[in-house]
C-alpha cells in the first residue's frame, strides 16, 4: 500500500493555481474594475495573459498581498 504523499510542485510553475481577476476581486471584496484599473496603473499583483485571458499565479498574489498590508 502507498503512503499519502504530497506532490512536488517546486520545479513545475504550470501546477501552481491560476486566478482569474473575479477569483482576486471576491477574495478582496472589490468590485472587478478596480483589479483592472490596478493593472492599467500598474498597481496590482503581477498578471499574465494567457490568450484572451487574464490571470494571476496564486503564489504572485499571496506575495503581492503581503508587499500591501499594512503595518
Amino acid at each position: 500500500m502507498l503512503a499519502n504523499t504530497v506532490p512536488d510542485h517546486s520545479q513545475d510553475p504550470t501546477a501552481e493555481e491560476w486566478l482569474s481577476p473575479r477569483d482576486i476581486c471576491n477574495i478582496l471584496h472589490i468590485p472587478e474594475q478596480t483589479f483592472y484599473q490596478w493593472r492599467v496603473n500598474h498597481q496590482g499583483p503581477r498578471a499574465h495573459k494567457v490568450g484572451r485571458h487574464v490571470r494571476v499565479i496564486r503564489s504572485d498574489f499571496e506575495t503581492w498581498i503581503a508587499e500591501h498590508l499594512e503595518a
